[in-house]
């Protein structure tokens, strides 16, 4: 299996199309030689270029046609001209809709003196449509482009463009901008800037780079009005509300950022900065970036990015992965070596704060200073600084492997309640979703070097992070979190961030002690040890330090997938909208005659394929196999197909089967083969047949972290793990119903039996349960067998537990094949030793209850080097010594599968009698409640249970709630001979 970052195929990129030159020898330029000036060139593709080789002609040419092709046939050299705004600019103020390749080569030697109130750019204003700039060098490092800006009101300034068009899908590869852009003025406008361009939609930027530096002189104060600017991108369409993903990937700033002088002394608008990125409001992957400028603001300062200006009632991801700030980062108010804020775009208790921060694999490495003069903001939470992120407020949060090792200064002011200013070494200040179901997750990070307070030492707090809450918001989950810390003016000392640490509260404030670490434990790799295979040592200035790893990341280039969030149901023949939650069609997609639409995991026994719809969406014919080119047989009926868009079609729609394993690439123009459709998703050919009892069957798994899939990859937001891979190479419908944490018994409120609620796919073939190590790691007494069928169950022993579990499937299932699996040994849990002991009642409660038994624990193949290595600390397959990665599920799921094969519908022992005893216990398991039923949260204890080594599973779900029902209440015996619960099989196509 391919191994990528888990947020990875949650959000699979989505890039255009480049083209494909033939390079010279020197794999730098396409050899033009032989090309006169003003010539064609053809590509490898048919694409048609016009080479430019002479700054005599190049403006005229470019500005009298800018929806063309051009090349760069050498380096362009102005001799010092000067231009009073961007180089291309036509008469109409048209934006660039073309590609622009520079070949390799470099513009330079001009400057530019913009004096005109208009949107500007160094190279181009605006771009729009399919626009490509690629492979261009602007200036250069021993004389960058001077940029004047001494208009009254420009909004928008970029160093390579200055904005893009509405509904752009444009893209900027391989850029490098050398420019010093300076604000001469005083502006009566907000202002948008970056090194390589002002204000965009949603579009790609990939290789890029910026060079010089950003700086508002003295007389650019202005009160009022917003300042956004970054490295790279100022602003990504902050106030519209677009469709799509901004992907700012592999790009670095250089120059150092500079916006104090646009002072707004009267506190009435926001100044963001970013290394990388100023603000947006939708959503962005910044991926595998670094900034080394120096990095001065005011209101929202990040060393990547400044402000994520989160939109309410959307489920947008925010992601920041594998991402260095180097450069020392200054601001006012809301500061943060990786992310100055993330914040709702709206406060008006809005019922969605549905939007995913994820900040993961990131490191600060510089020194981060919050350092307000205005006393107005030391309460209220509008102060807050932290050597990852200042302020997160409200979403789904989840920071990972991140680390920072630079010192931390503020001015925060500490009044232990919910208004508070901190100043922290990870977080500032954090205020997480109210929400049972999906918790925000802070893990395997850690922070080293100094915190100094500028405020009263008796106030301040100091830690690697503070958490602002109130009554009702839930607790996130903390786990494997460290701190070598040293203070400075230090009165007091709270921390937040261990695993298996004690919560104190503190009026609406809860700190957590640290798991703190000594300098030699982080230099001599203990620290290391601890944090796992997700760090690296590397030595930064002096000392080496454990430096969270940049995988590398895989750029589908020119793949867009169009399929994605389709709809419950399909077109009928005539174009009629038919609801069925067992098909997922996406609606309506624009297409162009002669457009050529490529198609992966159709199957060719569903409804329909797909229908074609003419300009006002009214139906032009349903599509079948006979309408379609087969270009790659998938096996087992599923396949890629393509079709040209004939005349008189406007839209296409595409449908396919809502719940097989498979996933759907659909895209545009851009055809692919079987090993592209795999290589997009990072999966395997299928292997099952269709002789294989599974085949085309669906199933149900339930149980802890190892089903729910902790450690492994995900794919459209599903995980995998083990019933993933089998339903995916045996075709089948499944369900993944597994909760991380989850125990048989009533240790928990996550109770497996709990998983089969609100299911909604309502029976099933098979039914493959695993579980029992949680409760051993809540130390779980092993409990009494019980005789016959009908005695009461204690649910809070692992046997009575277990016997429940399996009388509650065969009753809600009565037709379905089921399974248990014992865990396999896990001998470097702690829970192992209890564990163990459960193995022997394990096999009798199920040849009581005849439900066939999968002995891992056991199980020498799969426990041994070939298998999971499980005894090996340092096992490829199971790093934690508990959670298979992806390469441990591949070796996992065969056993199950096989297992799975071999399964009958239970037949149960009513004749049972439980050895050496013909009395049943007796004893009723406590009632449970959740934290809602008395109206209170979670308690200390609580919380710190869900904190353990395997619970820390749970901090690593995102993106999937949880099915977890009512708590498990004292259960007298259900006689098998009441009418069953199952249900309607539904129609399997």
């Amino acid at each position: 299996m391919k191994k990528l970052i888990s947020i990875l195929l949650c959000a699979v990129l989505l890039l255009g199309a480049v083209p494909a030159f033939t390079v010279s020898a020197d794999e730098t330029h396409v050899d033009l030689s032989s090309i006169a000036d003003g010539g064609t060139y053809t590509d490898a593709k048919g694409n048609r270029y016009t080479v430019l080789k002479s700054a005599e002609t190049i403006v005229a040419t470019v500005t009298g046609n800018m929806s063309a092709n051009y090349i760069l046939g050498n380096d362009i050299d102005f001799n010092n001209k000067q231009f009073w705004r961007q180089i291309f600019q036509d008469s109409t103020g048209s934006p660039f809709t073309g590609i622009f390749d520079g070949n390799g080569y470099s513009i330079k030697n001009f400057f530019i003196t913009s004096s005109v109130n208009s949107k500007a750019g160094i190279i181009f204003g605006g771009i729009a449509g399919d626009a490509k700039i690629l492979n261009l060098t602007v200036g250069s490092e021993d004389a960058k482009i001077r940029m004047s800006v001494t208009a009254t009101s420009p909004s928008t300034i970029g160093g390579l463009v200055s904005y893009t068009h509405p509904g752009s899908k444009a893209m900027i590869q391989n850029a490098h901008v050398y420019a010093d852009i300076s604000y001469e003025t005083k502006f009566e406008n907000s202002v948008r800037i970056g090194g390589i361009i002002g204000d965009t939609d949603p579009i790609n930027i990939i290789d890029c780079s910026f060079h010089g530096s950003i700086v508002f002189a003295e007389s650019a104060a202005i009160d009022g009005k917003v300042t956004q600017a970054g490295g790279i991108v100022g602003r990504c369409n902050a106030e519209a509300n677009t469709d799509g993903t901004l992907n700012i990937i592999n790009c670095k700033n250089y120059a150092d950022l500079d916006i104090t002088a646009r002072t707004d002394t009267k506190n009435n608008a926001s100044a963001v900065l970013g290394g990388i990125l100023g603000s947006s409001q939708n959503a962005f992957n910044i991926r595998n970036c670094e900034n080394y400028g120096s990095i001065k603001g005011e209101n929202y300062t990040g060393g990547i990015v400044g402000f994520a200006k989160c939109t309410v009632n959307t489920t947008y991801a925010y992601d920041i992965v594998g991402c260095r700030n180097y450069g020392n980062v200054d601001g006012e108010y809301y500061v943060g070596g990786i992310l100055g804020s993330a914040s709702p775009s709206s406060e008006n208790n809005s019922p969605s704060f549905s939007y995913t921060v994820s900040i993961l694999n990131c490191l600060n490495a510089a020194n981060v200073t919050q350092s307000t003069t205005n006393t107005s903001r030391l309460s209220g939470s509008l102060c807050a600084v932290g050597g990852i992120a200042g302020r997160i407020k409200r979403g789904y949060v989840t920071v990972e492997n991140c680390a920072s090792i630079g010192n931390i200064a503020g001015v925060g002011k500490m009044r232990n309640d919910s208004t508070a200013a901190t100043t922290n070494a990870l977080f500032g200040n954090l205020y997480t979703n109210p929400d049972e179901q999906r918790v925000s997750v802070f893990y395997n990070c850690y922070a080293v070097g100094q915190i100094t307070s500028y405020s009263e030492a008796e106030y301040t707090v100091y830690g690697t992070g503070s958490i602002s809450m109130d009554k009702a918001i839930y607790k996130p989950f903390i786990s494997n979190c460290y701190s070598a810390i040293t203070t400075v003016n230090a009165g007091a000392f709270k921390t937040f961030a261990s695993a298996n640490a004690i919560t104190t509260d503190y009026g609406d404030y809860t700190y957590v002690e640290p798991a703190a670490v000594t300098s030699t434990e982080v230099s001599d790799g203990t620290l290391l040890a601890k944090l796992g295979n997700q760090f690296e040592a590397k030595t930064i200035g002096t000392v080496s330090y454990p430096v969270p790893v940049q995988e590398e990341y895989v750029i589908e280039a020119g793949r867009e997938n169009y399929f994605s969030n389709g709809d419950a149901g399909y077109f009928s023949d005539t174009g009629v909208w038919t609801g069925n939650k067992n098909y997922s069609t996406k609606q309506y997609v624009p297409v162009a005659e002669g457009t050529v639409v490529t198609v992966g995991a159709l199957s060719t026994d569903q409804i329909t394929l797909g229908h074609l719809f003419d300009g006002e969406k009214a139906s032009v014919k349903k599509l079948t196999t006979t309408d379609m080119e087969l270009v790659s047989d998938l096996g087992n009926s599923y396949g890629i197909y393509s079709i040209t868009i004939p005349e008189g079609v406007s839209y296409i729609s595409i449908t396919t089967f809502a719940q097989r394993a498979y996933v759907t690439l659909m895209t545009l123009d851009d055809e692919f083969d079987a090993d592209g459709y795999y290589d997009f998703f990072g999966i395997k050919p299928m292997t099952g047949n269709s002789s294989s009892p599974l085949w085309r069957k669906s199933a149900l798994f339930i149980g802890d972290s190892i089903c729910y899939g902790f450690s492994d990859i995900s794919v459209n937001g599903k995980r995998l793990s083990y019933g993933g891979r089998i339903a995916y190479n045996y075709d089948m419908e499944w369900v993944n119903a597994g909760v991380s944490g989850a125990t048989l018994s009533t240790a928990t409120n996550k109770i497996i039996i709990d998983q089969l609620d609100g299911l909604e796919y309502e029976e099933f073939d098979y039914v493959f349960i695993e579980g029992g190590i949680n409760d051993a790691l809540k130390g779980v007494s092993v409990g009494d067998i019980t005789s016959g069928l009908s005695a009461p169950l204690d649910v809070t022993t692992y046997a009575g537990a277990l016997e429940y579990t399996l009388k509650t499937i065969i009753n809600t299932y009565p037709e379905a094949k089921i399974g248990f699996t014992t865990t396999y040994s896990v001998p470097r849990n702690s829970a192992y030793e209890v564990y163990n002991t459960y193995q022997d009642i394990t096999k009798k409660i199920c040849d009581k209850w005849d439900v066939e038994c999968l002995d891992l624990f056991s199980n020498d193949e799969i426990d041994g080097p070939n298998g999971l290595d499980v005894a090996n600390k340092n096992s490829a397959y199971l790093p934690d010594g508990i959670h298979p990665n992806a390469e441990g599920y591949e070796r996992l799921y065969p056993y199950i599968a096989t297992f799975m094969e071999t399964l009958a519908v239970p037949v149960p022992n009513a004749d049972y009698v439980a050895s050496g005893s013909d009395t049943p216990p007796t004893t009723k398991p406590p009632v449970t409640q959740s934290p809602s039923d008395n109206g209170t949260t979670d308690t200390a204890e609580e919380t710190t249970d869900v904190t353990t080594e395997e619970t820390a599973a749970e901090e690593k779900k995102r993106g999937c709630g949880s099915l977890i029902g009512a708590p498990i209440m004292l259960m007298s015996a259900l006689s098998l001979g009441v009418a069953a619960t199952g249900k309607k099989r539904k129609d399997k196509k």
